[in-house]
């Protein structure tokens, strides 16, 4: 027992959040059944699919919510491409009203967004543990009509192993605790931050 706690212990020692921000404008008036665009996220310096990852977690997540109608995200890039419009949400509110005509024959109020910053992970060479992972994100819905924020949240999260090397040790005495992986902790953020807008929901009754 004593074992198993101090196990316990040294796990969440492991774990660390060193960013935790949200920001709620006091326009956010998005109720059930709202309809959400989500767009893939920006990169920075990151293979362009860890951005097509994280909008396809978002979505499969908010789904679940029951709370929102998710657009098919084949049919927002067919979209785009009719327009030339590059997926940027920070040009959104300087769209013509031609383009806005055609963003709403998706049918979509708002679209989601954001940018991965850090998707980091390092595994040991001789049985692929993970030494460290590093997950760094933020994401926003905006009002298509308006260009408007209403919600942004920024989130990063590392884990670090713990008794654990570069190499695996030989005595079986010690006891290694692996770090979450890199999915592992996007997964953690994508729903405490889909929690945080059914939150908002509540919030807006």
């Amino acid at each position: 027992m004593r074992n198993l706690l101090l196990i316990l212990l040294l796990f969440f020692l492991g774990c660390a959040e060193s960013i935790n921000k949200v920001n709620v404008s006091d326009n956010f008036k998005i109720h059930n059944s709202a309809t959400l665009a989500i767009l893939n996220f920006k990169t920075t310096g990151l293979p362009s699919n860890i951005g097509e990852k994280v909008a396809e977690k978002f979505s499969v997540e908010i789904v679940q919510t029951k709370k929102f109608k998710i657009i098919d995200r084949s049919n927002i890039n067919k979209i785009f491409e009719e327009i030339g419009f590059q997926g940027n949400l920070d040009t959104l509110g300087g769209l013509d009203e031609k383009s806005k005509i055609k963003i709403r024959q998706l049918g979509a109020q708002y679209f989601m967004s954001g940018t991965v910053f850090s998707f980091e992970e390092k595994r040991r060479y001789d049985d692929n543990l993970v030494l460290f992972s590093k997950v760094h994100i933020t994401a926003k819905i905006i009002n298509i009509e308006t260009g408007e924020v209403v919600w942004g949240a920024e989130r990063m999260k590392d884990s670090k192993a713990l008794n654990a090397g570069d190499r695996k040790p030989k005595s079986l005495m010690k006891v290694e605790i692996a770090a979450k992986s890199a999915d592992k902790l996007l997964d953690e953020i994508i729903s405490e931050m889909t929690e945080n807008i059914l939150k908002q929901l509540k919030n807006d009754k």
